[in-house]
């Protein structure tokens, strides 16, 4: 079983995800290409409070086929509540032992490792007005939109950073010079590498912003699909901020990102405000004990 500390279980940052629960009792991973399978009745909120005295199946008397809520392995202890789960179905159960915490995931300490981070502000799909753009359109403007909060968080390589967006007839990935391994602000580990990243299933949830605080339960303007392909919807080339338009979404919270995005299209309308997910892009190759 996969643990966080205690003092994280519940964190007061709405939807929070410090670690996720990929194991059963067997050591068995759950397959991210299935993630169904790994969904457990809950009905709990994210503080682990009973959502509501009506949706846990009669006080788990009932199997008739009323709703509940349920949890997903893929998107850890904050989204306990994210599945609607019907009493008369098969389900798991999340079994926690006091005490008992899962090994500590992959750091880095090196200052000059590859950052991804979620910006700290939001914003709609035309990316030109955001205040970061910097008289920049389209991508361009999300790469200087990422280099600004980059240069206020004191990042290594400030300047390196661009926006995870896909463009019509540009992927996210081809956006990118450099490759290796991903790591969030606060220096744990995402990915060992951009095919890593673009497999369908991450090490960690992509959800702190440049300061390394939690952001709250948000997806991020991405225009890509899980391989980092265009989708068909980017905000007009990310030059639309109406709701005429929309864009794919990506999500903060979840270490099944091609899940997400692939099985349910998550896309919405572009005049959303929401924030961006940044990766720096600067050479790994001599990175502390990695030369």
């Amino acid at each position: 079983m996969d643990v966080a500390q205690n003092s994280l279980l519940f964190p007061p940052a709405f939807g929070y995800v410090p670690r996720h629960i990929l194991f059963d009792e067997f050591g068995d991973r759950f397959d991210a290409n299935q993630p169904l399978q790994s969904v457990a009745y809950t009905g709990t909120m994210p503080n682990g409070v009973m959502i509501n005295p009506t949706e846990i199946c009669r006080d788990w008397s009932d199997a008739s086929n009323d709703l509940t809520v349920g949890g997903s392995a893929f998107d850890g202890y904050g989204n306990f509540w994210n599945y609607n789960a019907v009493c008369n179905q098969p389900q798991r159960l999340i079994c926690l032992e006091k005490g008992a915490h899962g090994p500590a995931l992959v750091r880095s300490h090196s200052h000059s490792a590859r950052v991804a981070f979620v910006t700290s502000s939001s914003g709609n799909g035309n990316l030109s007005g955001w205040p970061d753009a910097g008289g920049a359109t389209g991508t361009d403007a999300g790469d200087n939109i990422c280099r600004a909060h980059a240069q206020r968080a004191h990042l290594a390589a400030a300047d390196s950073f661009k926006a995870w967006l896909a463009a019509p007839g540009s992927s996210a990935t081809a956006r990118l010079q450099f490759d290796g391994p991903l790591f969030r602000t606060d220096d744990v580990r995402v990915a060992a590498s951009l095919a890593d990243f673009t497999d369908g299933e991450i090490e960690a949830p992509l959800q702190l912003d440049e300061s390394a605080e939690p952001v709250a339960q948000s997806p991020t303007w991405t225009g890509a699909l899980a391989d980092g392909q265009p989708s068909a919807m980017t905000c007009s080339g990310w030059t639309d901020g109406s709701n005429s338009y929309s864009a794919q979404l990506g999500p903060t919270d979840s270490v099944a990102v091609g899940w997400v995005v692939n099985q349910f299209g998550y896309a919405q309308g572009c005049g959303t405000q929401l924030p961006l997910l940044c990766i720096g892009d600067n050479d790994s190759i001599m990175l502390d004990g990695f030369e």
